[in-house]
């Protein structure tokens, strides 16, 4: 099972996966813990310490 770090938007309130180009209006980079949880697991995923 693949394997992700996100960032924890401040602006939106969701995740974002680390690698995204930083648009909170892009929908398929807006996920909740539960979509998360659901894709890669619950050990699939992880809040990155910073932003790339």
């Amino acid at each position: 099972m693949p394997f992700i770090e996100v960032i924890d938007c401040g602006c939106c309130g969701y995740f974002h996966p680390q690698k995204s180009d930083g648009d909170c209006r892009d929908n398929a980079d807006r996920l909740t813990g539960d979509q998360l949880d659901a894709q890669f697991g619950t050990a699939g995923w992880q809040i990155a310490e910073k932003a790339e």
